[in-house]
Order: C-alpha cells, then structure tokens, then sequence
C-alpha cells in the first residue's frame, strides 16, 4: 500500500513496467481466489498446493547493482497444506526450482523412485561451507544437499555470494537479503561443483528429451541395457 513508482529502481517506461504490475496484481488475484476455493472446498483438507513463477519482470534498469542483481536470481515458491515448516533456517538458504520436486514428492508420500538433482526444502540445510558462500575450503556436504541456487544460464547462489559459474572475477559477496558484504572468497571446488551439478541437469534433460522422441522398442532397449 506504501510503494510508491518513484522508488522503483528499474525501468519506469509504460511500455514495460504499467503492463508487468497490472499482470502481477491480476495473477496474485487469480492465485488467492485458486488457492481459498480449494481450501475451503471437499478436497481442502488433504490438498496440497504449489506455486512458483519461472523469471523475474526482466526489466533491464533493477538489476545494475550487486545488491539488487540478487533478486535477478529469486522467484516465489509457495506451498500450502504442507503443514509448519520444521527448519526456520531453510527459509534463508539459497535454492531452486531445482530442488522443487525433491521437497513436494515427500510430501505427496514418494520417497524414492524418481530422478532429481534438487534437495528437500523442508529439511535443514547441511552444515558446510556452501551455507555461507564460496570459502577457501572445499564444501563438505553432500553436492547434492548443498543448498546453492543455480540458473540455466550459469548463474550461481549461495547464501552469501553470487557469480557467474567458471569466472572468479565475476564473484559479488552478497547475501540473500541484499546486503553486500567482504567475508567471502572464491573457490574452485565449491565452482566446480556448481558447473557439475548444471552439466548433471543438462544431461538428464537431454536424456529424457531422446528418450521421449524415440519409437517405444528402442526406449525399451535403452532402459533394458541401462539395468
């Protein structure tokens, strides 16, 4: 109620920023109207329910300064029905929507039996050096628990820097509030692990795409061979 469009930080112009706050205020509308009739409906108290949104508004003005060039990797993730969450401290860790499926399935009762690169959300992170940003010693906790933001375009998140992955000069020490800092250093092991874990994605992307264009007998035979 207080925001003002003076104080927008980014683009001002009609052609962008009036169409992007009339298209939030329209899908926030929508989402709470969604997400009420569920609730109170004959499904509402076993339902579960998740949102998210896939990029930021793009306006190229709000994102010239590390401490607005964090929100450049943030979006919404929301979920109702899932009951208290169990570790305040998940709630300042990086993620993605990596780790989206790894922390709906369990909820939904699935445990096991599907293929993710992502970390469980409702659980604490791991105590390691991949909490607080890129250090000079190599991460300890599973790379697949670590809790790290990554984006299809090689950006990297940790809960105390961002950077570009493969390019030391492109770290920025900021946290995920915005608050920019100089406690953090660059390191090699905590940079590989990011690009694996992206080179991991992109393979399984890629696997299932062929997977999923091949007739059935042939994707049978891979599946048979991969036993």
């Amino acid at each position: 109620p207080n925001f003002q469009l003076s104080d927008w930080p980014g683009d001002r112009s009609d052609e962008s920023l009036i169409p992007s706050l009339k298209t939030y205020r329209y899908a926030n509308e929508q989402l709470a109207s969604f997400v009420q009739a569920v609730r109170q409906g004959p499904v509402g108290a076993r339902a579960l329910i998740a949102a998210t949104g896939d990029h930021t508004m793009r306006t190229t003005g709000q994102y010239t300064t590390p401490s607005r060039r964090v929100l450049q990797h943030r979006v919404p993730f929301m979920v109702w029905g899932a009951g208290s969450l169990p570790c305040r401290e998940s709630l300042d860790a990086p993620a993605s929507h990596l780790d989206i499926f790894p922390t709906l399935m369990p909820l939904l009762g699935v445990e096991h039996g599907y293929a993710h690169t992502g970390r469980n959300l409702m659980q604490c992170p791991p105590s390691s050096p991949a909490v607080s940003g890129p250090t000079q010693t190599a991460p300890t906790a599973s790379p697949q628990a670590s809790p790290i933001a990554l984006s299809m375009l090689g950006g990297v998140r940790t809960a105390q820097s961002l950077w570009q992955a493969g390019q030391p000069n492109s770290l920025e020490c900021v946290n995920a509030n915005g608050q920019v800092s100089a406690t953090c250093h660059w390191s090699d092991a905590l940079d590989q692990q990011a690009r694996a874990r992206l080179g991991l994605l992109d393979w399984q992307v890629r696997r299932h795409l062929n997977l999923a264009t091949r007739p059935p007998a042939q994707a049978g035979a891979v599946a048979t061979t991969a036993r």
